[in-house]
């Protein structure tokens, strides 16, 4: 992870300077919440958000934001839309590093950041989703590669299992989720 904290602290302290609710997620989060032989490899920074109804979200703010911050180009690259959730990515030249800014279903995704933890990085601390909402949000994608860390999270840590099936039947994920959650 450490490589990547100069772009998760401009990342998080961007959105924070712009009253975006947001909260560390993707692998680095899951990495945070497993112990040592649980972690993995990840490149990219994301990041769970909050965007409010009453104001539209602002990717070419952001990216200059996040350009200040890092003195380097970054630049809002795409969006990619799924079902369940919306990816804004940023591509971040001078250190060739992508950023996904995740959003997920608002209600879930306010339960999620008013329910997240902390991270130390460089000295302070920041926003991290918690273990029960990490397996949720890498659920989001139903993708196979997800299974191994949403695995890691809950072995990892002691879940609140009726939680996340709530949310998971409110995402439409809990099919998955269960295969998921096998074993631990």
């Amino acid at each position: 992870m450490e490589p990547l904290f100069p772009v998760v602290i401009a990342i998080l302290d961007s959105l924070e300077h712009l009253k975006i609710p947001s909260a560390l997620a993707g692998g680095l989060a899951s990495n945070v919440w497993c112990n040592k032989d649980g972690q993995y490899r990840t490149e990219d920074v994301d990041v769970a958000i909050l965007a409010h109804a009453d104001k539209s979200l602002n990717a070419d703010e952001i990216a200059r934001e996040l350009s200040e911050r890092l003195r380097t180009d970054c630049f809002h690259s795409s969006d990619l839309n799924f079902k369940k959730v919306c990816i804004v990515r940023y591509l971040c030249t001078g250190v060739d590093i992508v950023v996904d800014l995740i959003l997920a279903d608002a209600k879930y995704t306010r339960e999620a950041i008013s329910n997240q933890g902390k991270v130390d990085i460089g000295g302070k601390d920041y926003p991290v989703l918690s273990p029960e909402d990490i397996i949720l949000f890498k659920s989001l994608g139903k993708r196979e590669k997800d299974i191994g860390p949403m695995n890691a999270v809950a072995r990892s840590n002691e879940i609140d299992r009726e939680y996340i099936e709530k949310w998971a039947r409110h995402l439409g994920t809990w099919g998955f989720v269960k295969r998921a959650l096998k074993g631990t």
